[in-house]
């Protein structure tokens, strides 16, 4: 019964080592992996999956002014009109590795994209001195479905096809005939049963 073991054991170092040898030795002399956090450089942070958006906004001097977003996770991007006299930009903490989304000096507009999941974020601008002093504002980022459940703020033209509970008024005459009626020339008048005489 030893025996039949030993050869079992000794089998199995056999196809084991057989194995190793068809290995590349290029991949068993390679390298380990990198860490796998935010200060290894080859470190990927992890995408938002979803629509991204949009935000616009005024930077002045030590404002933000006129912010409008429609921002679902994803790639989101930062129109800034800086309608100040000094560098502004807009930054987010943990996104674009710290750097500055959009920066423009006094008088133009820059743009800029940041990759944002779902949730509540503050912005600010990074230039010393600048966020104590005021510029910063939150963006909330809306996720997927939200985004696509969420009705659109223009109107359609196309009907709802949702019935009101408010009576409909009766139609009223026109000054164009259809199809079947005289001319406005040569129509007489017919009192309408709500008219007092």
């Amino acid at each position: 019964m030893r025996l039949r073991g030993a050869l079992v054991v000794v089998s199995v170092l056999a196809v084991a080592l057989t194995s190793c040898k068809s290995v590349d030795q290029r991949y068993k002399d390679a390298d380990p992996l990198a860490c796998g956090d935010p200060s290894c450089p080859t470190y990927d942070e992890p995408k938002a999956v979803g629509p991204g958006g949009t935000v616009t906004l005024d930077a002045g001097d030590l404002f933000f002014d006129n912010v409008v977003a429609a921002a679902a996770e994803g790639d989101v991007e930062f129109t800034m009109a800086n309608v100040g006299i000094g560098l502004h930009n807009v930054t987010i903490d943990g996104v674009n590795g710290g750097e500055p989304i959009a920066e423009a000096p006094g008088g133009e507009t820059a743009t800029g994209v940041g990759n944002l999941a779902a949730g509540e974020y503050v912005f600010y601008c990074a230039i010393p001195g600048h966020r104590s002093a005021g510029m910063e504002g939150t963006l909330e980022v809306v996720t997927a479905a939200e985004a696509s459940a969420q009705p659109t703020s223009e109107p359609t033209s196309e009907p709802t096809g949702e019935a009101t509970a408010e009576p409909t008024e009766e139609p009223t005459p026109t000054d164009e005939p259809t199809e079947g009626q005289a001319s406005p020339q040569n129509a007489t008048p017919v009192p309408s049963e709500s008219s007092t005489g």
